[in-house]
């Protein structure tokens, strides 16, 4: 057995996306096994068993090792070609798009769907979440640096793939993705962060009867960066001493049914941002 091969087609990597194969390869790897011990390893029927193995030894990634006579039947002994698989990078520049796209998809989902069974068992049976690790991050690396800290990562994680299945500790597994930002999702990411860091700035004002503000008050708001939006019925107030400057910094719109109270200046300005 190999100790690493890389996977050279598309139809390699779509065997090989499949949980349940996965699986399989990881269990055969430690011990060449037939379809029924298999199917009993894994509590699963040995014809589905055998159907995914057939699969993988089609497409080159599973080979059978040995076979013994035991009671007038030949059993069949399955390993995988390799320890380890590795994608080169080439089917995936090499394929059409949507072929790639279609199978990143599925597997995608798989993951997402075995990740959200065990959360749910999880905290249906009221267990701790400790042994289940979410984490987002953003990152910002050269090319080179991306390939160190891609060697890294999985150096790290080796000695604990190394256990077999039969070493300490449970069965864990995961999916693990890096990948460059997409313009288009940062251009919507800024967007809406400006939209919403616009719509903060803004204070609202529904009052039905007397608004009064103090030149305090709005000095205050124009301090923290806000804007008014006043919608009034009946009489809008603003003191004697507030200046022109500040009501045209306070005050992003004004809709008035009623009377406005304020200095000629004052008024001339508010009536210009009246609806």
């Amino acid at each position: 057995m190999e100790d690493t091969y890389i996977i050279g087609s598309l139809e390699q990597l779509r065997a090989i996306s499949d949980q349940l194969r996965v699986t399989i390869l990881h269990v055969l790897r430690d011990q060449a096994m037939t379809t029924k011990q298999l199917g009993d390893r894994l509590e699963l029927a040995p014809a589905k068993v055998h159907y995914h193995v057939r699969e993988l030894e089609r497409v080159g990634l599973v080979q059978l090792v040995e076979t013994r006579e035991k009671g007038g039947i030949l059993e069949k002994y399955y390993q995988p070609v390799a320890r380890n698989f590795s994608v080169s990078s080439e089917i995936l520049l090499s394929s059409p798009p949507d072929e790639v796209f279609s199978l990143l998809s599925d597997m995608l989902e798989q993951s997402k769907a075995d990740f959200l069974r065990s959360a749910r068992q999880s905290l249906e049976r009221k267990n701790d979440l400790d042994n289940v690790l979410l984490r987002l991050v953003q990152l910002r690396a050269t090319h080179e640096e991306m390939t160190a800290l891609s060697e890294q990562i999985f150096a790290l994680l080796q000695p604990y793939e190394d256990r077999g299945n039969n070493g300490d500790g449970e069965v864990l597994q995961g999916m693990f993705m890096l990948y460059p930002k997409s313009n288009e999702l940062q251009r919507e990411f800024e967007m809406e962060k400006a939209t919403t860091s616009a719509a903060s700035r803004i204070v609202s004002s529904q009052v039905v009867g007397v608004l009064h503000y103090s030149r305090a008050e709005l000095e205050n708001l124009v301090a923290e960066g806000k804007r008014l939006r006043l919608w009034v019925v009946g009489m809008c107030v603003f003191a004697n001493d507030v200046e022109p400057e500040l009501a045209e910094l306070a005050v992003e719109k004004l809709t008035l049914v009623g009377k406005l109270n304020a200095s000629p200046a004052v008024a001339e300005v508010l009536e210009h941002k009246r609806s």
